[in-house]
């Protein structure tokens, strides 16, 4: 995902979901964890995402449905 998403301060909703998209979970592109983020949902199923879920998302204070489901290999 570009990293001008991070640019996206009222951004509430996120869905990638079935996208074909591989690489690293993009976190750090829009979730600002020095703020809390905007973000409240970020849906990111049956993409082919790997690595590991950052620690910054325990502190996003406003996420509160984060699906990942069939999204690679973590």
């Amino acid at each position: 995902l570009p990293t001008s998403y991070g640019q996206m301060t009222s951004l509430q909703r996120l869905d990638v979901s079935f996208n074909q998209l591989s690489g690293l979970l993009p976190f750090a592109s829009f979730l600002d964890s020095t703020e809390g983020g905007s973000v409240t949902v970020f849906r990111a199923s049956s993409n082919n995402f790997v690595g590991q879920i950052p620690s910054q998302v325990g502190v996003l204070q406003k996420l509160n449905i984060l699906a990942l489901g069939m999204c690679g290999k973590f």
